[in-house]
């Protein structure tokens, strides 16, 4: 087992291929022992290693059940990281369970202490989650108290999760919300299958 950690953490944290540090990331991970867990957590919080906090992310995101251990290292990682990191470390947290996702990020979307941009982000993440919790969560973050980017932003993800525009209005998405809500996640999937028909034929119209 020491001989195993010893090298996957070499090629994790030292390799200058990526395959190489995404196999390593991967061995940790399939091994499940609580000294490599510990390793992928600290590795999540190196932000000036964005390659390696990359290669993590990517291992997490080729496992069908990722530990619960280092998501919320995986969510600090994204608050924290640039544009081309966060791509790698959204597959990822979507590969968690909604009910152990949609809570913890729901809390920092609605963190005013969070930077506007990063709550922003953290929206785009939280709307991956087709689910009624989701719809939940956003609505409030279109109170008029709320900084215009976020307002719009929680419009836009609101929209493509139930697949009707009503814009930034807390009231409409409300009185909406309280009508459909029954319909739970297969009402929202079918709106957005409903959605996704009309985009497709709306680009066949313009392909004419």
């Amino acid at each position: 087992q020491q001989a195993d950690f010893a090298l996957w953490k070499s090629a994790v944290t030292e390799s200058t291929d990526a395959t190489a540090r995404r196999r390593a990331a991967g061995k940790l991970l399939e091994s499940g022992w609580g000294v490599s867990i510990d390793l992928l957590t600290s590795l999540l919080k190196k932000d000036d290693q964005p390659e390696v906090i990359t290669a993590v992310a990517d291992a997490v995101s080729e496992v069908s059940n990722p530990p619960q251990a280092i998501f919320n290292a995986l969510l600090g990682a994204y608050e924290r990281s640039a544009d081309a990191v966060r791509e790698s470390l959204e597959i990822a947290v979507t590969q968690y369970p909604p009910a152990v996702a949609i809570p913890e990020v729901s809390a920092v979307v609605h963190d005013k202490n969070i930077a506007v941009a990063d709550r922003v982000a953290l929206i785009g993440l939280l709307s991956r989650f087709v689910e009624v919790e989701t719809v939940d969560a956003l609505i409030p973050c279109l109170d008029k108290q709320e900084p215009a980017a976020v307002r719009q932003a929680a419009g836009k993800a609101l929209a493509m999760i139930a697949g009707v525009d009503l814009g930034e209005s807390r009231l409409r998405w409300e009185n909406w919300w309280e009508r459909h809500r029954n319909a739970g996640r297969e009402g929202l999937l079918a709106a957005n299958i409903t959605r996704l028909q009309q985009e497709l034929k709306d680009v066949r119209k313009r392909n004419r």
